[in-house]
């Protein structure tokens, strides 16, 4: 079952085949459902791409669809071609992209650990009620294995969103990586009741 966002996109897009903005949000719709789901006969990956490149033809300076190119050459391992896709974006709306986790996440990739880290640390600064942003931070931390730091981060985001599955999933990761496997069992489980 796809996500309802996307039923909407392609509705937008049906009443007005030229409306480039829907069609990039429908590419980052689609690029998070590579992320949180696998379809058989579905690539997101390539729909992504698809309707990120279609959006940059209707409009070439939409920066939302530049950074689902860049995430998507990620997803690729594709590093330079996804370096000039966020910095087309950072040239057209350096503030949203900077906001991007994508575009933290590309970072981190790449080895700017800090910078990633001093964008997801400001973001939550500026967005505290954002759940993504507190998840970003949260996942940044623990690649960086920063696992006290990532606890401190999911016992807010635990207090604020307290039936967020993802958060239940990265403490999971935080909890096998010291060393405390019945404390992840129990957090899969409560992803699994949720």
């Amino acid at each position: 079952e796809t996500h309802p966002s996307l039923i909407w996109f392609g509705c937008a897009i049906n009443a007005d085949p030229t409306h480039a903005l829907a069609r990039a949000a429908k590419a980052e719709a689609e690029l998070r459902e590579a992320m949180y789901k696998w379809y058989p006969k579905y690539n997101s990956v390539v729909a992504a791409e698809a309707s990120a490149l279609e959006a940059l033809r209707l409009q070439p300076k939409l920066w939302r669809a530049h950074v689902v190119l860049g995430a998507v050459h990620c997803c690729r391992y594709e590093w330079e071609e996804a370096g000039k896709s966020f910095d087309a974006a950072i040239a057209i709306a350096p503030e949203n992209t900077r906001n991007h986790s994508w575009y933290s996440g590309f970072l981190l990739a790449v080895g700017k650990e800090q910078e990633a880290l001093r964008l997801a640390h400001s973001r939550v600064a500026d967005q505290p009620d954002d759940l993504s942003a507190q998840l970003a931070l949260a996942l940044f931390l623990y690649v960086l294995r920063q696992f006290e730091e990532a606890k401190d981060v999911l016992d807010e985001i635990e207090e604020s969103h307290p039936k967020s599955w993802l958060a239940r999933f990265i403490r999971a990761c935080v909890f096998l990586a010291i060393g405390e496997g019945q404390r992840a069992y129990k957090c899969i489980e409560d992803v699994q009741r949720t």
